[in-house]
């Protein structure tokens, strides 16, 4: 059924002709209809179209139209009424095992937006002249690289999770014999404070990591019943029972679209599927996984049963247990370090199994969607499970697809999404995507392997955009993160901040900028290309989310040459004025797997646009779009490249060089006259050209894409300048393009005209520039 309906509506989708701009709410109409929605659903029961309570809801619409805010809003006041009641008027549903009537755990993306948020709940309980401290659950090792980490263990708490091990039994606290063994640190322990504070605390703010975590039995279920759960048995002091739970929360806020942190992936080895099981479980899953009839089916004619598997699963669970406790919490820090250290990785088969079992009761034939075989080797994956099924739940998205949330959260509703128009020129380019290889490119001595990435000319052309926009105001530029990288000189292995200055604007990369506020008062934003995932990538992760589906999911063929690429369809733009246009766009012929693309694609770039928070706006913003993906945003104008970049004369010339294998390109007018007839027909033009561009006016094109020399051949007693590619040799660069002997060029660069090191300011880079004579070239 929902195979069906996505594919309906994508049906329709690509039957429609170009759209014009759709009725769109005002900021202060779609703020009503929110506040009316979020009311209904914590206090006025708000029912679905089948006339039942609804008790998880999606509420979608654009990032800044106050969603989070109106939320938190309406829980206070919710929680302050439920206080009021004495426990036989209040709901059973409201009921907490710590006393504290409509307890509210709130999970949002990002640390900084937590400290936010608890701002806001406790300024509003100070108005009504209440004091309280709204914990933050973070985890062990959070700020340890800058001294502010909660655990004084943090470093072996995240070598355990590096290797899968259990952390609290290993590092906090344990009982073994009736004896508690716990951590010398323990009683002044931040994190062990916090969760413990947490237990009574009317309002819990934690990140998204913690929705995909096994979190067990709440404390009343601990004392109430005897548990099977490993997770549950890990400890059953009275302390541990006074630990926050989420579960044991009435009512959860979800700010942001929780998918990637409830999606699960890792690397298996065959040896790790072999010991499996005293009846050759383990070979037979593996020989399933190369039959060419696809694994399900062999295990299927092999007898074996999803109730085998999950007996399996049982086995491996209590194997898992007993492996994973490797050290005790009273250790020494060196002893512990050194276990840690010295651990083998804990591999957890149990839910490999017991996803491969649900798979067979879902009666697909052919391939594992779950556990399969690629280039990358044995890959295991589906979804976290879905813990919180008491709760109410409460999510809150501009971007997100409920089709693609039910699957994690059963029963989730939606309403329609409320469009809300947004203050905001928005432009954007028509022919052209920017894809990330049109930007950057490997360099060769390093291949892509080697991590050494160098701007091409479209780059180089673009960061001059860049430089001239944000001269006039604060621009914010959001990318590629090795795009970013490639202008930022940050590097792209590992984590990186928000943001970073390049020219005079703010660059950050798509995928890292969920739940700041950081850029509400910039004046524009640049949106430079596009994610968009391998055909296979986007395969393999709408058979993680849907891996239990009895429909098979349809996979691109390859081509003739081995190639597996998108096929194209013509999308609409949304124009404001009514005009009709529409562009090619690449997508899958599978819906589920466009729907995870387009999460990826269009919903970053929209997440992108949006950080400027347009809505409530008192000034007119601008949006440019340097890729023709359709948002379905009111577009004001549809541009090429050229008209928003000026003369792209010297960017194609630099295009020409890349096209031909030159990696320099002399800028003497003769030589371009020469080398570039169909861009300067003559020597004159060329020398007209070079008057009306002087070089100080495109350097940033200069100093992306390579290096500024003075060169002087063979027979000329004048030194000419010429711009050299990034990691090309000068000499044999020239004399390539030239045609003549290397040892007959005479070599040297301008001083300043290196690329900016790592941290340097623009302003430095300016001053290089000016601050040294330069010879006068020919």
């Amino acid at each position: 059924m929902l195979l069906t309906t996505l594919a309906i509506r994508r049906a329709a989708l690509d039957s429609l002709p170009p759209t014009t701009s759709p009725a769109l709410l005002s900021a202060q109409e779609a703020k009503e209809k929110l506040r009316e929605i979020v009311e209904g659903f914590f206090f006025r029961g708000l029912k679905g179209e089948d006339g039942k309570h609804i008790r998880r809801l999606l509420v979608k619409s654009p990032p800044g139209l106050g969603k989070t805010r109106e939320a938190i809003d309406c829980a206070i006041r919710y929680q302050a009424e439920q206080q009021g009641k004495d426990w036989l008027s209040l709901p059973i549903a409201e009921h907490n095992e710590a006393g504290v009537n409509a307890q509210t755990s709130i999970f949002v993306p990002r640390h900084q937006l937590a400290e936010e948020l608890r701002a806001v709940i406790e300024g509003a309980f100070q108005e009504r002249g209440e004091v309280i401290r709204v914990p933050i659950l973070r985890g062990r090792e959070n700020g340890g690289e800058e001294g502010k980490a909660p655990c004084r263990r943090w470093r072996e708490a995240r070598e355990l999770a590096r290797k899968g091990l259990p952390i609290y039994t290993n590092l906090c606290e344990r009982r073994a014999d009736s004896e508690a063994l716990q951590c010398p640190y323990f009683a002044g322990c931040e994190y062990i404070q916090t969760r413990q504070a947490a237990y009574a605390a009317p309002f819990v703010i934690l990140v998204h990591s913690h929705l995909g975590l096994e979190w067990g039995a709440t404390a009343a279920e601990r004392a109430s019943w005897a548990s099977d759960d490993p997770a549950d048995q890990e400890d059953d002091s009275a302390e541990r029972r006074r630990y926050f739970n989420p579960k044991q929360a009435n009512l959860i806020i979800c700010d942001e679209d929780p998918t990637g942190s409830l999606v699960e992936q890792g690397k298996l080895s065959p040896e790790d599927i072999r010991e499996l099981g005293t009846d050759g479980l383990g070979d037979k899953i593996l020989a399933g996984l190369v039959d060419p009839g696809g694994l399900l089916t062999y295990l299927r004619d092999q007898g074996v049963t999803a109730d085998r598997l999950r007996e399996a699963a049982e086995g491996a669970r209590t194997a898992e247990k007993r492996r994973g406790q490797i050290t005790s919490p009273d250790a020494g820090d060196g002893d512990l370090g050194q276990a840690a250290q010295s651990s083998p990785r804990l591999v957890r088969l149990s839910p490999v199994l017991t996803r491969l079992a649900d798979e067979l009761d879902c009666g697909r034939p052919g391939a594992s969607y779950s556990l399969l075989v690629n280039d990358e080797g044995l890959i295991a994956q589906g979804r976290r499970p879905w813990v919180f099924d008491n709760q109410r739940l409460l999510l809150l998205d501009g971007t997100a697809n409920p089709a693609i949330l039910r699957q994690f959260v059963p029963q989730l509703q939606d309403l329609p999404e409320l469009r809300v128009s947004r203050n905001a020129r928005l432009i954007q380019v028509r022919h052209l995507t920017f894809y990330r290889h049109s930007l950057v490119e490997p360099v060769p001595a390093a291949g892509e392997k080697g991590g050494m990435w160098r701007p091409t000319a479209r780059l180089a052309a673009v960061a001059e955009f860049i430089e001239r926009v944000a001269r006039e105001c604060r621009t914010l530029v959001v990318t590629n993160k090795r795009v970013r990288c490639a202008l930022t000189g940050e590097t792209a292995n590992g984590r990186l901040p928000v943001s970073a200055p390049y020219a005079g604007a703010d660059i950050a990369h798509f995928g890292n900028l969920r739940g700041t506020n950081e850029f509400k008062h910039h004046e524009v934003v640049i949106v430079l290309g596009r994610e968009l995932p391998s055909p296979r990538d986007a395969e393999r992760l709408a058979k993680a989310i849907w891996y239990d589906t009895k429909q098979s999911i349809r996979c691109i063929k390859e081509d003739k040459r081995g190639q597996v690429d998108y096929p194209k369809r013509r999308h609409a733009y949304t124009m404001r004025d009514g005009s009709q246009q529409s562009v090619e766009v690449k997508v899958h012929p599978d819906p589920r797997v466009q729907a995870v693309v387009e999460q990826v694609r269009e919903a970053e770039m929209v997440q992108a646009i949006d950080r400027l928070r347009l809505i409530h706006s008192p000034r007119r913003k601008t949006v440019y779009i340097l890729c023709n993906i359709p948002l379905g945003i009111p577009v004001d104008e549809l541009v090429t490249w050229r008209q928003l970049a000026g003369d792209g004369r010297l960017t194609r010339a630099l295009e020409a060089c890349e096209e031909n294998g030159w990696d320099a390109l002399p800028l003497a007018a003769k030589e371009l006259s020469r080398l570039l007839p169909e861009l300067w027909r003559t020597r004159k033009a060329a020398e007209d050209w070079a008057r009306k561009n002087p070089l100080a006016s495109v350097v940033s094109i200069i100093r992306v894409w390579g290096v500024l020399n003075t060169y002087r051949p063979p027979g000329q007693t004048r030194w000419s300048k010429a711009l050299v590619r990034h990691g090309a040799d000068p000499r044999a660069a020239l004399a390539a393009v030239l045609g003549v002997a290397a040892e007959g060029v005479q070599v040297r660069e301008v001083v300043g005209s290196d690329p900016p090191a790592k941290g340097s300011t623009v302003a430095k880079v300016r001053a290089s520039l000016t601050d040294n004579p330069q010879p006068q070239p020919q």
